[in-house]
């Protein structure tokens, strides 16, 4: 042992053995509260680390975050635009289609109109066919008639011309 020098063993005579031991009680007690400040520092350092870590992920995430809620801000206005026109394209495409109705019901009515003249159009040209079909019988009964009568006339001014051979 070399911590056993002379003065020490004339302390240890002096003292007494418990001194010796209370001398290394504290020497060991010094050693362990070495070590303690040394890992309480490393801990410190290591603690400061982490922290920077820690900040720059932080500040990392926020940065990310915002980027985000910028991706979300533009892609909701750009959204609401969209909206906007779509909304304004149904609508007018939807006033086209009540105009188009307007326009068909008028149609459907003109026709409505047309159709109860043309019947009674109709039923006025079934009459006037039924009297002038009564009319051109009678006119085709006279007709007949006449070429009869043109006939015996050709007949007779034959004979007296004597060019009809009997």
């Amino acid at each position: 042992m070399s911590f056993l020098t002379p003065q020490v063993m004339e302390y240890v005579d002096k003292f007494g053995f418990g001194i010796l031991m209370f001398v290394l009680l504290v020497m060991v007690i010094g050693y362990i509260l070495r070590q303690q400040a040394k890992i309480l520092a490393d801990a410190n350092k290591e603690r400061e680390n982490w922290q920077k870590i820690i900040e720059l992920e932080r500040q990392a995430t926020i940065d990310s975050m915002s980027q985000i809620t910028r991706a979300l801000e533009t892609h909701n206005s750009r959204a609401k635009e969209y909206h906007k026109q779509i909304r304004d394209a149904h609508n007018f495409q939807r006033e086209e289609h009540i105009k188009i109705m307007d326009g068909l019901n008028r149609v459907v009515e003109t026709l409505g109109v047309m159709k109860a003249q043309m019947e009674s159009n109709f039923e006025r040209f079934k009459m006037e066919h039924k009297n002038r079909e009564n009319e051109s019988g009678q006119v085709l009964a006279a007709l007949r008639e006449l070429t009869k009568n043109c006939q015996e006339h050709t007949r007779t001014l034959a004979r007296i011309n004597g060019r009809m051979q009997e």
